[in-house]
């Protein structure tokens, strides 16, 4: 293996960004720089009392997670998602799926992540980040994929093991983490190949991030 291909770290001011007048879409990974069956991933920040649709290039599982505020998907209020919950939906390619934040007074911001896959079911999963720990949110053997997230104090630590191919994608929702020697800070990500093992401390209190791992 290429050794320059071990390690890829996306820092924040470094994102794709996606500007219209009502929504902002600031993009780590995309159809250029896909990981694995991981073809999206994107922090989506929608301005108050707006609605925005989001467009599907492959047939996709999509998962939708707030991190701030509660927001609207698709249409009703059975799809009401509200913080520490995520909604996840099979995409076919071509199509589109409604945000719409039902606030008059401020933003709401969500994480949008897309993975390859024939197939998947419409629903709304619930989610307790207990601090100082990992907890597995979303886990999908048909695609090879899982997703969990850590809610954890300054200087806590910890580890992770890869459970599929080695292939690791972290990003930090707030606050700031030492990664296996490397800092990372609020909207940077990182991209391991072949690494069995994710070791990690935080270096802020109330500090977010998830780990993703992905099939080739």
């Amino acid at each position: 293996m290429n050794p320059t291909k071990q390690v890829k770290i996306f820092t924040a001011n470094r994102r794709n960004l996606i500007r219209t007048e009502n929504f902002n879409i600031f993009e780590t990974i995309n159809s250029k720089n896909s990981f694995g069956s991981l073809i999206h991933f994107s922090l989506n920040i929608l301005k108050s009392n707006q609605q925005t649709f989001l467009n599907y290039s492959e047939n996709v599982l999509s998962l939708i997670i707030p991190t701030f505020g509660g927001i609207e998907v698709a249409a009703g209020s059975d799809n009401f998602v509200h913080i520490s919950q995520f909604y996840s939906e099979f995409k076919p390619k071509s199509s589109l799926l409604r945000i719409n934040n039902p606030y008059e007074d401020y933003e709401i911001s969500f994480l949008r992540i897309d993975f390859l896959a024939g197939m998947g079911y419409k629903k709304i999963t619930d989610f307790n980040l207990k601090p100082n720990s990992l907890h597995l949110i979303f886990q999908n053997y048909a695609i090879n994929a899982s997703l969990k997230m850590g809610k954890y104090e300054g200087r806590q630590k910890g580890e992770s093991r890869a459970q599929f191919n080695h292939k690791t994608f972290i990003y930090v929702v707030s606050g700031a983490f030492e990664v296996n020697d490397r800092l990372l800070e609020t909207g940077d990500g990182i991209c391991f190949w072949e690494t069995d093992l994710i070791e990690f401390e935080a270096l802020s209190n109330n500090a977010v991030f998830l780990i993703i791992e992905v099939s080739a």
